[in-house]
């Protein structure tokens, strides 16, 4: 992946329906921020991935359905699954 966005910049930029407030961490598949659901006026984790393949969204859905059917206290529920033509999001609940 590449940097993170700069903060003057996330601050204007949306992935679906979530606009994104901040960058929380990157790891090899994606860069998760701390976004805003407007929809149901919350704050979610986001997590965003760039798609560079067909294959590649088909992994980033495999993930959220996988993580969505596991029910544990050391898990975080997952809230939402989109994609559009270039990246994938996975909106998990933030936790502080």
């Amino acid at each position: 992946m590449g940097d993170f966005v700069p903060m003057s910049s996330v601050s204007c930029l949306t992935v679906g329906r979530y606009r994104l407030l901040e960058p929380l961490g990157e790891g090899q598949t994606g860069i998760v921020y701390r976004a805003e659901d407007p929809l149901l006026a919350r704050e979610v984790a986001l997590k965003v991935v760039e798609l560079p393949s067909e294959s590649e969204a088909g992994a980033a859905l495999e993930e959220a359905r996988a993580v969505a059917a596991l029910s544990h206290p050391a898990l975080v529920p997952v809230f939402d699954f989109g994609r559009d033509g270039t990246r994938a999001w996975i909106a998990f609940e933030l936790v502080p």
